[in-house]
């Protein structure tokens, strides 16, 4: 129950960023889904799980969400790394490294690899592969 306290908490956090009340609920059921324990992360698989009783609406809902992603990233990003940061012990941040791990495309030499999901799914990740076709 209490690691539902803290989700519930860093949710309302990430909330506060994106500005629109409207937005609040689809934040929560999609990282709600992302933490679930299923096969695919994707929004039909998630809102099949969240919203077993409406599944349409709620993938429409989940599609709205992540395909407008109308949120100030740069502020999402911030919330997230302070919200990290507070947790770590200040004594011990000397020596400490935060790997976050983002991989998309890769190359070496004319071998290229590319994985396209779930960055497709977001403005930033979709840009990324625009950029890297063009290449």
């Amino acid at each position: 129950m209490r690691m539902m306290k803290r989700f519930d908490a860093y949710l309302s956090r990430l909330c506060e960023v994106l500005g629109h009340a409207d937005c609040d609920a689809p934040m929560r059921d999609y990282c709600t889904g992302l933490m679930l324990p299923l096969k695919r992360k994707s929004v039909e698989p998630i809102a099949a799980h969240i919203g077993p009783q409406a599944v349409s609406a709620k993938h429409q809902s989940l599609l709205h969400f992540v395909g407008n992603s109308t949120w100030p990233d740069e502020a999402m990003l911030r919330s997230v790394h302070d919200y990290v940061m507070e947790r770590v012990p200040k004594d011990g941040r000397k020596g400490w490294v935060l790997v976050v791990d983002f991989s998309c495309a890769v190359a070496a030499g004319n071998v290229y690899g590319v994985q396209f999901h779930p960055e497709k799914s977001h403005r930033l990740g979709a840009k990324l592969l625009k950029h890297f076709a063009e290449l």
